[in-house]
């Protein structure tokens, strides 16, 4: 896992794009278990609140929504929070930021990240609720099996 970790690092920073897996559900409902990123490098001055970043904390990739960006005497800073996080990260510097998501890949559609009332809803009650959550990842977790050919089948 940490060489997959310097891997995506060094793909996004050199080659500026990447696809990776998302394995958290920390921005649920927006973003999935299992859901592939199209992950393309950003400067930090053209983020957005509401854009959906990756960035690089102890050793692992973080995927959250910028809240609000903050650019005072020639430093960038982000601050960002998973959909379904109860606080605040703390704040992201140029340095860490490897890229914005520019596609959600789930179940062979692509899905552009947007900021819907129904997904705010729906992660506010993720939020309050872990029982609500582990239900949720429960029943994805049924569909995406049930969508996945049968590989024990032999004709």
């Amino acid at each position: 896992s940490n060489l997959k970790f310097h891997l995506a690092i060094k793909v996004l920073r050199s080659v500026g794009e990447a696809r990776l897996a998302v394995a958290g559900a920390s921005m649920l409902p927006s973003i999935w278990p299992g859901d592939i990123l199209e992950i393309h490098r950003v400067e930090a001055a053209d983020l957005s609140v509401g854009d959906i970043v990756v960035f690089a904390r102890e050793n692992r990739l973080v995927v959250h929504r910028v809240l609000r960006v903050n650019r005072e005497q020639d430093k960038f800073v982000a601050i960002t929070r998973g959909d379904r996080s109860p606080r605040a990260d703390s704040p992201v510097s140029a340095n860490e930021l490897l890229g914005k998501v520019r596609t959600i890949q789930r179940d062979h559609q692509s899905i552009i990240p947007r900021v819907t009332l129904s997904t705010q809803m729906a992660s506010w009650i993720l939020l309050r609720s872990g029982l609500c959550t582990r239900v949720l990842l429960h029943l994805a977790k049924i569909r995406r099996n049930s969508l996945t050919p049968e590989t024990a089948w032999v004709s």
